[in-house]
């Protein structure tokens, strides 16, 4: 018959001898805190080097057969961009016509083939985009690439994927009379959240947010720690309890030998 008073002083010993030992506390806490800084060290570096290199000016090869943006008086010699783009673009010898949005110089290609020239000798490190001559009826846009972009040429895309497209959407609106209703067009949505409480107090949607992520994050990461500490204490446990049973079984044995 198991007597669990027994039973409970012997878990009682077994645990307090475990836990005070250093590598018990180590491993518990300590690993899941070094896991932890790692992760987030790691995050910090990627996200950074991601924001750095968003910032890199970059050229992007455009191709109109459309004739949307060709005959338009938007382009303009290599010298007469900032300094910025202008260094990186006679860096890379370009001289075609070119056009400078933000992080990004657009050099206007006459055909496919220069373009597709130009993105193979890594010229144009963005790529080049077509505007094919159907563009008004299907608004394809085609875009030529040295290889597989991954995730950072997707992160690049992303913002001049935008650019591009205002950049078309403007001068298709070009005879537009009013200035209002093209910028309007072109920016339809600038939204700005309300959050209403039932005693009708409103605050802003952002704080709102940040609200939601830490009520959201801080649980998460609290869980986290706990099933990592969970998981490396018990098998801790399990390997210390099983080394002393070895040791009593041995020393069983060798007194009765």
């Amino acid at each position: 018959m198991i007597r669990f008073p027994k039973v409970r002083a012997v878990a009682r010993f077994e645990f307090g001898t475990a836990v005070r030992k250093k590598a018990f506390i180590l491993v518990t806490f300590g690993l899941p805190i070094f896991f932890a800084s790692v992760g987030g060290g790691l995050g910090v570096v990627q996200t950074q080097f991601l924001v750095d290199q968003m910032n890199v000016v970059g050229i992007a090869g455009v191709v109109d057969e459309s004739g949307v943006l060709a005959n338009e008086p938007i382009w303009e010699d290599v010298s007469e961009l900032d300094d910025e783009h202008r260094t990186l673009a006679e860096a890379r010898g370009v001289s075609t016509p070119v056009l400078g949005v933000e992080k990004t110089i657009f050099a206007l290609h006459p055909d496919r083939e220069a373009a597709i020239a130009s993105v193979l000798d890594e010229t144009l490190d963005q790529g080049a985009y077509v505007i094919p001559e159907d563009y008004i009826a299907t608004g394809t846009v085609l875009f030529y690439a040295r290889d597989a972009t991954g995730a950072m040429g997707a992160a690049r895309r992303a913002t001049v994927d935008p650019a591009l497209a205002r950049l078309i959407r403007d001068r298709i609106l070009r005879n537009v009379a009013s200035d209002e209703i093209r910028e309007r067009i072109l920016s339809p949505l600038d939204i700005e959240g309300v959050v209403v409480s039932p005693d009708g107090a409103e605050r802003s949607d952002s704080k709102r947010s940040l609200e939601t992520l830490f009520r959201v994050g801080v649980p998460f990461f609290l869980g986290m720690f706990l099933l990592t500490a969970l998981l490396f204490s018990s098998g801790y446990l399990v390997q210390t309890v099983a080394l002393d049973k070895e040791s009593k079984i041995i020393e069983v044995l060798l007194s009765s030998a």
